[in-house]
């Protein structure tokens, strides 16, 4: 079961989880074990692959629809929502579920509307992942398909091909499908993932859901010269109130979005979860993706500012047509 858990090791092993109390682990860490963790070992070319993105890759496509149509067909039209309907729990529903006073506002004008962003349906997206020693250099690649769909932010699949290992969530139920099989023990790991790669396909038009997120008001920093904003987020908890930020409780999950004031276009994303893990993603190559400029390159840098994860976008489709069934386990 350890041989595929591969962002869990990543995570808690290569990117160091900063606990409360506690100064960052050493830098100088020993290299990971290809065998071991199951990982392929990078050509002599891995580096020219990541460093641009493919409109096409050597990803699995995805099986053919019953009648031999494509499951996945290229694009469909979007569909916008009677103006009378109330908003789902957790939806979208430009504009009357955006905050006119937010501090991401300014985020919003560079990077897109969260309603353009929402109406880019359900999006397939491949990504390239590469691991790094603690010397810097390339210790193995990993490719990992996401399908999501935006207008949900619990609906989301993961597939790794070369390992034949599936996650999936669709609400609160998670599932796992390794070698064809259920495998209840992955689901922790699974959530995990899910919600990480969730977060970072949706930021930063997620952060507009006032029912899920308070976002406080922007700080100006100045940083090698440059003027940056700074905005603190916060997740809401059930039962909170939402107007406001929340009275009292366990420390909820927080984020901060870091922009430069002459572009608000997010250079960073800091997370740091309810039970203390930090975790600092630079976000790199925003590209016009649907009428919205999404990050095409994430890196995950340790506290001391070393590379540790490379997160590079080989596709990105949006507006595919996915079933429900994507969602759910085979067979159920």
């Amino acid at each position: 079961m350890r041989v595929f858990a591969f962002l869990t090791v990543l995570l808690s092993q290569v990117l160091p989880g900063t606990q409360s109390g506690q100064g960052p682990k050493p830098a100088a860490r020993p290299p990971y074990s290809i065998g071991q963790n199951g990982l392929v070992v990078p050509d002599a070319d891995a580096k020219s692959k990541r460093n641009g993105t493919r409109v096409r890759s050597d990803f699995e496509e995805p099986s053919p629809a019953p009648g031999g149509a494509s499951a996945f067909p290229a694009r469909v039209p979007k569909q916008s929502a009677p103006r009378d309907e109330e908003p789902a729990v957790g939806k979208l529903k430009p504009p009357e579920n955006l905050d006119l006073g937010s501090a991401l506002l300014d985020v919003f004008h560079r990077v897109g509307h969260p309603s353009a962003f929402v109406g880019l349906g359900s999006v397939v997206a491949k990504w390239r992942l590469t691991v790094f020693d603690a010397y810097g250099a390339e210790s193995a690649v990993r490719d990992l398909v996401q399908e999501s769909d935006l207008g949900n932010p619990s609906r989301d699949r993961l597939s790794y091909p070369a390992a034949q290992k599936f996650y999936g969530r669709d609400g609160g139920a998670t599932w796992v499908v390794f070698h064809g099989m259920d495998w209840p023990a992955l689901e922790q790991e699974a959530r995990e993932e899910l919600e990480l790669f969730g977060l970072l396909l949706r930021m930063p038009w997620c952060f507009a859901d006032t029912q899920r997120f308070v976002v406080y008001p922007r700080e100006s920093v100045v940083q090698d010269g440059r003027r940056y904003t700074k905005v603190r987020i916060e997740a809401r908890s059930s039962g909170d109130e939402i107007i406001g930020p929340r009275d009292s409780g366990p420390a909820p999950d927080t984020y901060e979005l870091t922009a430069p004031a002459d572009s608000y276009e997010p250079t960073e994303l800091r997370i740091q979860r309810a039970n203390g893990t930090r975790r600092s993603v630079k976000l790199l190559e925003w590209r016009d993706v649907g009428g919205v400029r999404v990050p095409m390159r994430r890196i995950f840098v340790t506290p001391d500012g070393t590379q540790a994860l490379e997160i590079v976008a080989t596709q990105l489709e949006p507006r595919q047509s996915l079933p429900d069934s994507r969602f759910h386990p085979p067979g159920r």
